[in-house]
């Protein structure tokens, strides 16, 4: 299974950004925004929020689903 999932992974073309490199002015302008803006912390946040949206959509189609198949039935 693993040899399956390495050759699809193999069949995707490589990432442009995997040979990006920051020079030393924006590295450290990066690490002074980061001092003022938690970027850690908001993509923590995010991924909480777009799993509560997610949820929410999850069950508003399941009770719609379900609430059809009732008047289906009846």
């Amino acid at each position: 299974m693993i040899k399956l999932i390495t050759w699809l992974l193999g069949l995707l073309p490589d990432s442009w950004l995997a040979n990006a490199e920051a020079t030393e002015q924006i590295s450290e302008f990066i690490s002074y925004m980061n001092y003022f803006i938690p970027f850690d912390k908001a993509i923590e946040i995010t991924t909480a929020w777009l799993a509560c949206i997610i949820a929410y959509f999850a069950y508003s189609w399941a009770s719609t689903f379900i609430d059809a198949v009732k008047e289906f039935l009846h």
